[in-house]
């Protein structure tokens, strides 16, 4: 054995951390940390499949001024998948989603994905009388 005072060993120490970190940062640097995350993963089965808009959200998301695929296209890049307010469990699962301006309540279903229910946020307008 040799024997290495404490800073020799330090600084070897750091030398490998170094390195470490530097392969860490080639092998790994084009995936995010967020992929995945479960609100990630939800997002990422909402595009997966065909979504659909129930009749009372189309109608509620016209009365406001909005357009189906503005809606979806707000859900996928900067919709919140609110855990507390959805219903994972039952089936089919319900997810509840929040954007900056408006929110949706979204049906999984096997085969496709419906939009339910559209809540426009703090718009205020008059009541459209949708069903």
């Amino acid at each position: 054995f040799c024997a290495m005072n404490f800073n020799q060993r330090l600084i070897r120490y750091i030398v490998g951390f170094m390195v470490g970190l530097v392969l860490c940062f080639i092998f790994f640097s084009g995936r995010g940390c967020s992929d995945w995350l479960p609100g990630a993963r939800i997002k990422e089965e909402l595009v997966s499949k065909p979504v659909y808009f129930s009749d009372p959200a189309k109608c509620e998301i016209e009365c406001y001024g909005f357009r189906t695929s503005e809606v979806f296209y707000e859900m996928e890049t900067e919709g919140d998948v609110v855990f507390s307010r959805s219903e994972t469990r039952s089936n089919p699962r319900l997810y509840f989603f929040e954007m900056e301006k408006s929110s949706c309540l979204v049906q999984f279903g096997d085969t496709a994905n419906v939009v339910i229910d559209f809540d426009p946020g703090g718009l205020s307008h008059e009541p459209c009388g949708c069903p």
